[in-house]
């Protein structure tokens, strides 16, 4: 790695996973932004044990390896390696300069805490964006509901309506039979009289 190596962004995003719900770097791609070998960065951390605690840094699972060797083909090199890789998350991340104490870590880990801050400041706004057009589609969904609601019962009028309409219609046109008078029909006799 040359001495001012500068570290893109693209090149940092593609590097971050997601892993046991986190963003996290693998402990090979740090060492390779370090220049080091990636035992000697895992036998720094190991040696302060008080510094990266579980939700700093953490050994993957066999399955675990297994996953991000498939999903990721820049982890293909661990893939057959015998021992779990580490993941270290942003606060492990950040901690590293307290065991790496060379000037070209601290000059690699400004450019790596300014890469792995923005990321998840733009991770955060598009967490954010989803959550607001979430909540807009369940509003859309709701008027699509009342509205499609509203026309039913605009239809059920409608067809209400028209039944009245037509028997209207049908009264004015003399088309309907006559009511069966109710009760008894007196008819009064002349010779009553």
């Amino acid at each position: 790695m040359e001495e001012n190596r500068v570290i893109l962004r693209e090149e940092f995003e593609s590097l971050v996973i997601e892993l046991r719900g986190v963003s996290v770097i693998i402990d090979r791609t740090l060492a390779d932004f370090y220049g080091i070998e990636t035992s000697d960065l895992n036998q720094n951390v190991k040696n302060n044990p008080e510094l990266f605690p579980e939700d700093f840094v953490f050994q993957l699972t066999k399955d675990e390896k297994m996953e991000v060797t498939i999903s990721n083909g820049h982890l293909d090199s661990i893939k057959y390696s015998r021992y779990l890789p580490y993941a270290y998350t942003r606060l492990g991340v950040y901690m590293i300069p307290t065991v790496l104490r060379t000037s070209k870590a601290k000059q690699i880990h400004l450019q790596i805490i300014r890469l792995f801050d923005a990321l998840l400041i733009e991770k955060f706004q598009q967490k954010s964006l989803r959550e607001e057009i979430d909540v807009l589609k369940v509003k859309f969904a709701n008027l699509q509901r009342q509205f499609s609601e509203s026309q039913l019962r605009e239809e059920y009028d409608n067809v209400r309506f028209e039944a009245i309409f037509h028997k209207l219609k049908d009264l004015e046109e003399n088309k309907v039979k006559p009511f069966n008078k109710i009760g008894f029909e007196f008819k009064a006799n002349s010779e009553d009289k």
